[in-house]
């Protein structure tokens, strides 16, 4: 099994970051739903280049405001996988965010890398809009 770790530098606090994974995550990743409880569930709808839709369900494993969100999720036919969200604090100011998704098959490694950096880009994004 295989991890994939994407990193990104934000422009906000920890408590903005933690603000737009959460409550504010409509604004960058709408087709993410879930509530910050441990146990909740979760559930991501997409549409791939072919137009045919996708699921991808879960739950959360760990909830640590402001810092910490763990899930585990899969999309029918996939292995289970765990996603392991980090915020901290920058040096000089701003806030750092790690994720880590673990129990990948191997041929998936650059599929999800290339969607991880996706989705963070889009928070950066986000968190600048924010910011100005």
């Amino acid at each position: 099994m295989s991890t994939v770790v994407v990193e990104i530098a934000l422009p906000v606090s920890v408590i903005d970051t933690w603000a737009l994974l959460t409550d504010d995550r409509g604004t960058w990743w709408p087709d993410l739903a879930f509530d910050t409880a441990v146990g909740a569930p979760l559930t991501e709808h997409w549409r791939d280049d072919a137009g045919n839709e996708g699921v991808a369900s879960g739950w959360n494993v760990e909830v640590v405001p402001p810092r910490l969100l763990s899930f585990a999720w899969a999309a029918p036919g996939d292995a289970e996988t765990h996603v392991h969200w980090e915020v901290r604090t920058a040096n000089g100011g701003g806030s750092i965010v790690t994720v880590r998704e673990s129990g990948l098959d191997k041929a998936a490694t650059f599929e999800h890398r290339s969607g991880w950096t996706y989705h963070l880009n889009r928070l950066q994004v986000a968190a600048t809009v924010s910011c100005t």
